[in-house]
């Protein structure tokens, strides 16, 4: 065997002893992502000295020996944060974007939500920003005929909570408007005045209406 063979084989051997090291050896990585933990919920984010009220001695070790991704910020649903993990995108680019609270988009125009949106972001409630249909003047809900009834259906229809029955207007065409009743909690300035939506310790939503 001549002098470039030799060299050859021992090429090949050394990648061959790597490759089988590196299948006999492979990283051990160990990720931990937490859906629910605030950024002082752990010790290793408190500035020395530690705290004494929150103690995580094995966390702390891991974080010490790891890396510490401080700027990944996860949803409170677990589906759009480990699409952004695994992806590298933002949750709302890959389909993933759920939220309990919906505001409908501009003012409730036909063109202000869709069913593939509604089903996508899944809310508890809704929120209509429109005027009063009872205001007949130019530039108005009433002249526009906002909301539409297309996207109060929509966006009522996808709901996941309830409130008591309302019996609202809502918009068929410019100037136009008929009566529908809302059964799920879907709220309107137009119809009820300011709205104020509350989250409680629990994670249950309350609305309550100026009328």
């Amino acid at each position: 065997m001549g002098a470039q063979g030799f060299r050859l084989t021992t090429a090949l051997l050394i990648l061959i002893l790597t490759i089988n090291l590196a299948r006999a050896h492979p990283p051990h990585i160990f990720f931990l992502l937490a859906d629910d933990l605030g950024y002082a919920n752990v010790g290793f984010t408190h500035a020395s000295p530690p705290s004494p009220e929150v103690q995580t001695p094995n966390l702390d070790a891991l974080a010490s020996s790891g890396a510490v991704l401080t700027r990944h910020y996860v949803h409170k649903f677990c589906s759009p944060t480990r699409s952004s993990i695994q992806t590298g995108r933002a949750p709302i680019h890959v389909n993933v974007l759920n939220s309990d609270v919906m505001l409908v988009g501009h003012h409730g125009s036909y063109n202000g939500t869709t069913m593939a949106l509604a089903r996508t972001v899944s809310p508890c409630m809704a929120v209509i920003s429109m005027g009063d249909s009872k205001r007949e003047e130019d530039w108005t809900a009433w002249a526009y005929g906002h909301p539409r009834k297309a996207a109060v259906q929509t966006v009522a229809s996808s709901l996941g909570c309830s409130r008591p029955p309302r019996d609202v207007e809502v918009g068929l065409g410019q100037r136009r408007f008929e009566g529908f009743t809302v059964n799920t909690a879907l709220y309107g300035t137009g119809w009820e005045g300011t709205v104020v939506l509350e989250q409680s310790e629990r994670g249950t939503w309350k609305a309550s209406t100026e009328r």
